[in-house]
């Protein structure tokens, strides 16, 4: 428990928690049953990604997608040993490549064409898990023939949705009316001050918290990548009020359970819809709480390299996508710096200065 008399007694642990080993959620991951040839390869292939220390979320990303290709997997039987038991090789394993490969692709067409069809960014997710298994099994010298399944068509466009301005205001607003909705409304508000992944927030441990400095570390960032996040005066007081009164004694992580264990993705968004829906917000995903932080840091004139920073993106470009999100800040001063503005009349466009970090300068 997080209290004020062991403030200043809790050690921060930017520097012994960097090194990443097996969590105990991938040590106690057991892949499921899978029958045939094809269900004991994809059980080798998860168990020797988990040794590579992939996320438990990453697992059950391979899991549901062995369920999402299961129903051909499971009623095609291919038997890629001889009577004998030797491997199948040349043109009869060929053969049975190109069933399977079949099969798979047949999969796919008819998630497209059913009434109630996965979402094509979904399946592509799916596609992209296969495609990793058939590279392994040909790897490991299992199969003979690469071959691969092609993604389907996703919509063009900026997809990332935001909560508008007023959504953000009745959310901050809104009271809390028991634990797990105070619990999942700090959640939320965590992300939209600091952009935090929902993985991020939820494994957040006490001593990560430095009130002094106004950070928090994140240990288990994606990519394996550690940091800092800042958190802005509004914010401190409520995390400091939750921290004190409402996290679970007996629970190491901020926002753990009661037992004491890290809270799941899928109880998180199950509190937190309970809150969007009392506080009259849309229910959007974790990671729009996350757009929400990126697209109002930049229209509020908040420097797009910090910005990376905060956000943890390896690439500039990445972070560069929430520019056209930020439609305010594209379309303010416009009518200052037009072309077809008198040049006497132009003003510094500090605005720009400001989100690049780079001062124009006029050749006169």
């Amino acid at each position: 428990m997080f209290t004020e008399g062991n403030l200043s007694k809790i050690p921060h642990t930017s520097d012994n928690r960097g090194v990443r080993v097996l969590t105990a959620e991938q040590r106690l991951f057991k892949p499921g049953d899978k029958p045939g040839d094809i269900g004991m390869w994809f059980n080798r292939f998860m168990l020797e990604r988990r040794f590579q220390r992939v996320s438990p979320k990453t697992l059950e990303c391979y899991e549901n997608s062995y369920k999402f290709f299961a129903p051909v997997l499971d009623t095609l039987k291919i038997n890629f040993n001889d009577p004998k038991g030797n491997r199948w090789t040349g043109p009869s394993l060929q053969f049975r490549e190109e069933a399977l490969s079949d099969a798979l692709k047949d999969k796919v067409e008819s998630e497209l064409r059913s009434a109630h069809s996965l979402s094509p960014t979904s399946i592509n997710i799916y596609v992209r898990v296969m495609n990793t298994f058939l590279n392994w099994l040909v790897a490991e010298k299992i199969f003979e023939n690469k071959f691969r399944l092609r993604p389907v068509k996703e919509p063009t466009g900026e997809r990332r949705q935001v909560f508008t301005d007023d959504e953000v205001e009745r959310l901050i607003k809104y009271k809390p009316k028991s634990f797990n909705q105070h619990r999942a409304w700090t959640i939320a508000i965590c992300m939209l001050d600091t952009g935090v992944r929902i993985d991020e927030a939820l494994s957040i441990q006490t001593p990560d918290v430095d009130f002094n400095s106004d950070l928090i570390f994140i240990a288990t960032g994606k990519g394996e990548k550690s940091g800092h996040v800042p958190v802005s005066e509004m914010f401190r007081p409520i995390l400091y009020r939750y921290m004190t009164r409402t996290q679970p004694e007996q629970s190491a992580f901020v926002f753990g359970t009661t037992k004491g264990t890290k809270m799941s993705q899928r109880n998180a968004l199950r509190d937190i819809r309970v809150v969007e829906r009392a506080a009259g917000v849309r229910s959007l995903s974790w990671h729009c709480y996350r757009h929400t932080m990126a697209t109002g840091y930049l229209r509020r004139g908040g420097n797009i390299y910090k910005l990376q920073r905060i956000l943890r993106h390896a690439d500039i470009r990445t972070t560069q996508k929430y520019l056209h999100l930020a439609t305010d800040f594209i379309t303010e001063g416009h009518e200052a710096f037009s072309s077809l503005a008198p040049i006497k009349s132009r003003r510094q466009p500090e605005q720009l200065r400001r989100v690049t970090g780079i001062r124009p300068v006029l050749v006169r």
